[in-house]
């Protein structure tokens, strides 16, 4: 299923990204871990917003984000424009 040459050959590991919850038995039976790393969500960006107290840990992740060198990070500020259907 695998071939895992080049990832030994640079010391770096094998990751698979959206695989499905369909497909995580054949990875598990090939000795791969799993690990959940988010969720899909629909945010109404018309009024979406991270002020307030209950967004404080956001701001907060964004600002240290930005501060250790992710300067995109701490952009909370996005334009979007008309999607045509």
């Amino acid at each position: 299923m695998f071939d895992d040459v080049h990832c030994e050959s640079n010391g770096w590991s094998p990751a698979f990204y959206q695989t499905g919850p369909d497909n995580l038995p054949i990875f598990t039976e090939a000795g791969f871990d799993s690990l959940c790393i988010g969720h899909e969500a629909i945010v109404d960006v018309r009024n979406f917003s991270l002020s307030g107290n209950s967004k404080q840990s956001i701001r907060t992740a964004l600002n240290k984000l930005n501060k250790n060198g992710f300067p995109w990070a701490g952009s909370t500020r996005v334009t979007f424009g008309r999607v045509s259907s």
